[in-house]
């Protein structure tokens, strides 16, 4: 602004050299104010969430001190955390390495032949899990594959171990029932057929080896169910014989009174003699055959 001769009157115009003084963010007691982080830290950093823990100047000088001990140490790599490694450090530590920042980020594919038992949401449950460990998204897919395989072996083993109880089962049952092997388990099958839904038959016949007192039930429940259809000649009965049923009816008739003491008509003490051994020889062959 001019004066009234004319001249510029400098005292009447703001003096352009003297400017605002900048706000201060630091309290007198040397904490921040809000607000600090707009103003000095770049924008593209505050979502690491790295400066919301730090308060003071002093914690601000200490982090910054441990990252420059940190990047001295590692020279071209990655050095290992310290024990006394702060969340902050070991952030950065692991995103260092590569791993995603947050546990919904990891990008997992069920291994092959294994999406039928690949349980999503167990493995939702242990990313976070993963993700404090550290581990990178290459990592915790190989976790999942190396997982897949030991469930994979353990199923396998468990179905070989049922197939050989299976097999086991029905070789005890062959050598008990000998030639009334077939018989029996016919007995026990058109029970199955007559009182269980077919949907659940074949369930069940799933279980002969690995039950066997279901079987032994089943086929005396069908024995009781044809014993009328059966035919019964002289009393013996058609149906084969098992190894035990064999030898009982050989020790009842080696109870045939006289037959002991040899006091029996010699032509029926021959008789019988020849029958129980033809019995005790037919157990034999039955349980050995089986």
């Amino acid at each position: 602004m001019a004066d009234e001769t004319g001249e510029p009157n400098p005292a009447a115009e703001p003096d352009s050299s003297v400017q605002d003084e900048p706000q201060s963010f630091i309290q007198p007691d040397g904490t921040l104010k809000e607000g600090w982080m707009d103003a000095f830290v770049p924008e593209d950093l505050r979502h690491l969430g790295d400066y919301k823990p730090i308060t003071t100047v002093a914690q601000l000088a200490k982090e910054f001190g441990h990252a420059k001990t940190l990047i001295g140490r590692q020279g071209k790599g990655i050095m290992p955390l310290t024990e006394d490694a702060t969340q902050t450090e070991r952030d950065a530590y692991y995103e260092a390495l590569g791993r995603p920042p947050t546990p919904d980020e990891y990008t997992i594919t069920p291994p092959k032949d294994m999406e039928d038992v690949f349980d999503a949401v167990a493995l939702k449950d242990t990313l976070p899990v993963l993700h404090g460990l550290g581990l990178t998204q290459k990592q915790v897919q190989g976790v999942v594959n190396l997982d897949a395989e030991r469930v994979k072996e353990a199923m396998a083993k468990n179905e070989a171990a049922v197939k050989t109880a299976y097999e086991e089962g029905l070789k005890t049952l062959k050598t008990e029932w000998g030639d009334a092997f077939k018989q029996k388990m016919h007995q026990a099958k058109s029970v199955i057929a007559q009182s269980v839904p077919a949907e659940k038959e074949a369930e069940l016949l799933e279980r002969w080896g690995n039950d066997l007192d279901l079987v032994r039930a089943l086929s005396t429940m069908g024995e009781l169910l044809l014993e009328d259809t059966m035919a019964d000649a002289g009393g013996a009965g058609t149906r084969p014989m098992t190894p035990d049923e064999l030898e009982n009816k050989a020790k009842e008739l080696m109870q045939t009174p006289g037959y002991i003491e040899g006091r029996l008509p010699e032509a029926k003490q021959e008789r019988l003699r020849k029958e129980i051994h033809a019995l005790y020889e037919q157990a034999g062959v039955a349980r050995a055959e089986a």
